[in-house]
Parts: C-alpha cells; structure tokens; sequence
C-alpha cells in the first residue's frame, strides 16, 4: 500500500473520528458531562457544544475534504495538506496543554495522532521529492 493510500486514509479516520467525539460532546455522552469548572477562563471555550463545533468544523471537515481531494486528484498536494492539517492538530494539542498546565489522556492520544498525520505528510512528500530525483537523473 502505497504512502498516499495510507495517508487518504488515515485523513477518513480522523474525519470520522472528529465526526464520532464531536457528537459525543454535544449530546454529553461519555466522559462529556458537565464543563469542568476549573477549565473556565482558560480556554477560549465555554462549553463542550463550542468545542464540539470546532472540532466538527476544522478536523472533521478539514480531513474530510483532504480525504476527497486525495481520492479525486493525483498530484502529491494531498501530502501538504496533510502536513498542514498534522501541524494544525499538534498546535491544538499543545495548545491546548499549555493553556490547561495539565496532560489529560485525550491529548496524548491527540498527540500521537497527530505526530502521525505530520509523519505520513512529510514521509509522502519525501518519497515524491525522491522519485521525482531519480527520474530526472535516468
């Protein structure tokens, strides 16, 4: 399987995953109850519904439509897109740590996810840049 598919892929799991939690957080299901107080005036949330939202608009939809472009082009974008949204949820993760001064087991599970995507990115865009050497040289 090449690293594109791998990528294309891992964009759907982590749309579907963000889809999957954002749910969870606006019906407060799960470990989602009530907004812990001492979270308050910390984040630039105030609820689990706000932070649902942006969850759903930027990670759903964000590796949603990489997801798509992935399957319907066949340039090597995909692989900056993927570094972009990779880097975008490590900012949020670290973010996210340092505005709370705590790790919680989401975000380190947020972290490796998204040291992943960056991996996968940077891994395509690599192999591209290599292959694209050695045509040239032949």
């Amino acid at each position: 399987m090449s690293v594109k598919s791998v990528s294309i892929l891992y964009h759907l799991l982590l749309s579907l995953g963000a889809f999957y939690v954002g749910g969870l957080m606006f019906l407060g299901r799960g470990a989602f109850g009530p907004w812990p107080q001492e979270w308050i005036g910390k984040l630039p949330f105030t609820s689990w519904g706000s932070l649902a939202l942006f969850g759903i608009l930027v990670f759903g939809f964000g590796n949603l439509f990489a997801f798509v472009y992935g399957i319907v082009k066949k340039d090597t974008k995909v692989f900056l897109i993927t570094i972009m949204m990779g880097a975008l949820f490590f900012f949020c993760t670290i973010l996210s740590r340092v505005l709370l001064g705590e790790w919680y087991l989401p975000t380190g599970q947020f972290l490796i996810a998204s040291i992943i995507q960056l991996s996968l990115g940077l891994l395509g865009l690599l192999t591209f840049i290599i292959k694209e050497k050695s045509i040239r040289f032949s």
